[in-house]
Formats: structure tokens, C-alpha cells, sequence
């Protein structure tokens, strides 16, 4: 299935680079017949506004939206609300899926915004979506700001509610031992409706008469990367690196689109063997990608040990100042228990 997405993905973007958004279209609907991917939500719904279908567009972003909060990967979700909100700045779905992620970011005030002016574009005529937002609102009490207490009281009192009922809503409900709220997946990039930097390279292999399928290209690799259509960018990437093995960009892209997709042993390898090829800060900055898969798997001290011996070489390379805080400031991390193996399995 791979295979054959991969194919489809790579026709539709030739497609899409002679304009032929119905055929993309077609295209990337027959993948989401097989996977529900708000990734591919997110590409349909950019197609239909290029096609001129605003309401088709709309629907895929209210699925790719719907996705990414599944997911939990609330950058994206959030990326995408705002075209939405381009389209219809009065989207009761947008403005309470924002409500949403702001609350799930810890940005209290915003959310309550939102479901400020989800409440002036006719909020309490929609009962389902009510419903949504007092179990936001009744979440949001369980904080135990006594200031937010009071904006949450008087947002309740606007729609109607009864102060029996107020104090029943914001009554603090019991958590679990160790609950948190949870905390925002890192959001790969938002794609680009103006397709601008897809379409460059494209653009240029059909005027020079190339038929785009037939070769890889790293500009494709990274655009399906951007599209966060991980799967199909490392095969592309891996196409491009067997003609071009010596172009560490490319590998270090294919361990990034690795971890991305999940796979942290390969993300591993790749990242490796560009420590083996590199130099200078070429080598460096595949170290840090290694110490960066430990931290995402939980691995503390291997991530530690990392960060040190990059700021012995250099130290003001990238984040690595902040994360090594980070980590040495908390407890320990990994998880007592399981193979390293079982835990590299864990969806990064």
C-alpha cells in the first residue's frame, strides 16, 4: 500500500504542477478512501480553493482539523483553523475548535476569546456545539485560577445559564493520579496553499520538457516533507540519495522524515552515517538530530550526553544551551520497564 500511495502521491503532484487540480483532486481522494490522513484533508482542501470550490474546500479543512486534534498535534490543527477562518471568519467550528486548542497550548485567555466570538456569531443556537464548549469551560475550571474562575462565571452567565448550574459546571472535577493536561504534539509544517514552493521545481521540469515522474527530486522530497506526507518522502529521498549518495542534505532529511513517520531506529542509522561522513558543523548538526531522537523517545541521559559534546565543540550550536536545561531540570524520563526496541516503536 506504501508502494502504491507513493505513486499516486508523485502523479499527483505532476497533476497539480500543470494545474490540473481536478485530477489531483481525484487523485489524492482515492488515498483517503484507504486513510483518513488530515494531511491529506489539509492538500484536498487547498486544491479545491484553487479549483474555485470554496465549500469543498471547507469540509476537507473541517476534516483535516478534526484529525490533527485527534492526534493531538494541535499546530497543525491550528494552521489549518485559520484558513478556514479566511474562508468564514464567523466558522463556529473553527472558532471552537481554536477554543479548543488553545486550551489543550495552556492559552486560557485565547480560548475564552474564541468562545467569546464563537458566541456573537450565534453559538447557543447550536446545541451540539454547546454542549462542546461547556465541557471546555467546565475543564478550564478545574485549573484553579481564581481569576479565570471569574471570566468563566460571567462568560457562563451570557448564555443564559443558571447559577445553580454555574457552580455545578465549575465544580472542580477529580484528577487522576499524575493527571496532566495534555501537551501539544510538535505540528510539522502547515502546507502552503499557493503551492509556491512545490510548484517551482515542477514548474521547471515541464518546461524543459522532463516528464517529472520518471526521476527523483530533492525538491519533491522535501516538498511531501513539508506536506507532512512522511512516508512518501522518504521514498523519495531514498530514490534521490541512490543516485546522489553523497549529498548529506538529503540524509539528513531522510532521517528527519524517519522520525517523523515514527520509525526512531531508522532515523537512527540515517542520522549516524552522517556522523560517520561528516565534518564540521555538517557533523554536528547529525549529532544533534541523534541526541534529538533520544529526547523524543524518552531516553534522558543518552540525549544529555549528546548535548555535551556538542557544546564542547560549539556553544551556541542551535537549541542544544536550552534542551541540555531542560533535561538536566527534570527527573528522570525513561520509562522503567520495556526494551529499548519496544519503545523506539512508539509513534514520535
Amino acid at each position: 500500500m506504501v508502494a502504491k500511495r507513493y505513486q499516486i502521491e508523485r502523479e499527483a503532484l505532476q497533476s497539480m504542477a500543470r494545474g490540473d487540480w481536478a485530477r489531483a483532486i481525484e487523485l489524492y481522494e482515492s488515498v483517503l478512501k484507504e486513510e483518513k490522513d488530515p494531511n491529506i484533508f489539509n492538500i484536498v482542501g487547498d486544491l479545491y480553493l484553487r479549483a474555485g470550490k470554496a465549500n469543498e474546500a471547507a469540509q476537507n479543512y473541517r476534516f483535516a482539523i478534526e484529525g490533527f486534534l485527534q492526534e493531538e498535534m494541535f499546530n497543525s490543527a491550528s494552521a489549518v483553523v485559520r484558513k478556514l477562518l479566511r474562508l468564514n471568519a464567523s466558522d463556529l467550528f473553527a472558532l471552537i475548535s481554536q477554543a479548543k486548542i488553545a486550551f489543550h497550548q495552556g492559552i486560557y485567555r485565547e480560548s475564552l476569546e474564541y468562545i467569546r466570538k464563537a458566541l456573537e456569531n450565534g453559538l447557543k443556537e447550536h446545541q451540539a456545539y454547546m454542549s462542546e464548549v461547556l465541557e471546555l469551560l467546565k475543564q478550564m475550571a478545574g485549573q484553579g485560577n481564581e481569576v479565570l474562575l471569574q471570566e468563566i462565571r460571567e462568560l457562563l452567565a451570557t448564555f443564559g445559564v443558571q447559577d445553580t448550574e454555574i457552580l455545578e459546571i465549575l465544580k472542580q472535577p477529580e484528577q487522576e493520579e499524575g493527571g496532566e493536561i495534555p501537551v501539544s504534539k510538535q505540528g510539522g509544517a502547515s502546507y502552503d496553499p499557493d503551492f509556491l514552493y512545490l510548484l517551482h521545481e515542477l514548474d521547471h521540469a515541464l518546461a524543459q520538457g522532463v516528464e517529472v515522474s520518471t526521476r527523483p527530486s530533492l525538491s519533491r522530497a522535501h516538498a511531501l516533507f513539508d506536506m507532512g506526507l512522511y512516508r512518501s518522502a522518504i521514498l523519495e529521498y531514498q530514490n534521490y540519495l541512490a543516485e546522489h549518495p553523497e549529498d548529506l542534505e538529503a540524509l539528513l532529511m531522510l532521517g528527519k522524515a524517519f522520525l517523523k513517520a515514527g520509525e526512531a531506529d531508522l532515523a537512527l542509522r540515517a542520522f549516524e552515517e552522517g556522523v560517520s561522513r561528516a565534518v564540521g558543523r555538517e557533523k554536528l548538526m547529525f549529532q544533534y538530530w541523534i541526541a534529538r531522537t533520544h529526547e523524543a523517545l524518552g531516553e534522558r541521559d543518552e540525549a544529555i550526553k549528546i548535548y555535551r559534546e556538542i557544546l564542547f565543540k560549539d556553544m551556541n550550536f542551535m537549541d542544544v544551551k536550552r534542551r541540555l536545561e531542560l533535561l538536566s531540570g527534570r527527573g528522570g524520563v525513561r520509562t522503567k520497564g520495556g526494551s529499548r526496541a519496544t519503545k523506539r516503536r512508539r509513534k514520535i
